[in-house]
């Protein structure tokens, strides 16, 4: 998946230079200073993708500043931009939001500013939304420990709750999933992504439970590092599910070895998948 990334933004940015090569003239200035979430969810757009009557001008970090090039009217297409599993070097433009079309009078030397509006796609479906607002799904107990367990916690960024596990010295190990085996082949044809917002005290993975008939196989994917703050991960699960060959899947949460007391928080746990 990252190699094909890599080669994307290779093609795109060769592209890039080919169309303005094609212009002698001044360009006009586009600003994006800031990515506008529309349903006021938790998402964390870093990048935007940007295109003028067709032709890839690039990907670009939010706030940028980037140069727009034609005659007359210009249609300047706009895409919301991830990083692809947490890595920094990853950028793509995510499957699931729609993209912004601006009809441009263009005026060589001019700056003009647009806000990124983000929203899902219409026929945009969630395997899995929990959000511990109710009644939780995160509780299937994989170590057999019962005090290890994810409890609802007011110590929400969004809404009023979140999930919370706390770890002591005597009761450092977890491993726990949601509840209810989903099916895969409602996600058949469709990049697959987990959602997740996270923070926590310690250094813990996330993973999936696949199933082949009754047979679960366990599988970190992941391994995410203490956060002070709220972070949102961005996790391309569907190429797993489908090698795996798994007929059900469930999200997994576990301790890394020799981690110490402390807390993990997590909430808006989300599989992502478009409706074919």
């Amino acid at each position: 998946m990252i190699k094909y990334i890599s080669l994307f933004v290779l093609i795109t940015s060769i592209g890039a230079c080919s169309f303005f090569d094609s212009f002698d003239e001044t360009p006009m200035f586009v600003t994006i200073p800031q990515a506008n979430i529309v349903d006021n969810s938790s998402q964390k757009v870093s990048d935007v993708w940007a295109f003028a009557d067709g032709f890839s001008i690039g990907n670009f970090e939010i706030p940028e500043t980037f140069p727009v090039l034609g005659e007359g009217q210009v249609t300047l297409n706009l895409f919301p931009g991830i990083r692809n599993n947490g890595i920094q070097s990853a950028p793509i433009q995510y499957p699931f939001f729609k993209g912004n079309e601006h009809i441009l009078d263009f005026k060589p030397g001019e700056t003009v500013s647009l806000d990124l509006e983000v929203e899902y796609l219409d026929n945009v479906k969630f395997s899995i939304s929990e959000d511990f607002e109710g009644n939780h799904i995160l509780n299937t107990d994989n170590d057999n420990d019962p005090i290890t367990k994810f409890v609802s916690s007011t110590e929400a960024k969004f809404g009023d709750f979140c999930g919370k596990i706390t770890l002591t010295a005597d009761n450092n190990v977890f491993s726990q999933s949601t509840d209810f085996i989903r099916p895969t082949d409602e996600l058949s044809n469709s990049d697959v992504f987990l959602e997740l917002d996270y923070r926590s005290d310690v250094v813990f993975q996330v993973g999936i439970v696949g199933f082949i008939g009754n047979l679960p196989t366990f599988q970190n994917i992941i391994l995410l590092r203490e956060r002070e703050e709220w972070d949102k991960l961005y996790l391309e699960i569907g190429s797993i599910l489908s090698i795996g060959g798994f007929d059900g899947y469930q999200i997994l949460f576990t301790s890394f070895p020799d981690t110490g007391a402390g807390s993990v928080w997590v909430d808006n746990i989300k599989v992502v998948y478009l409706e074919q």
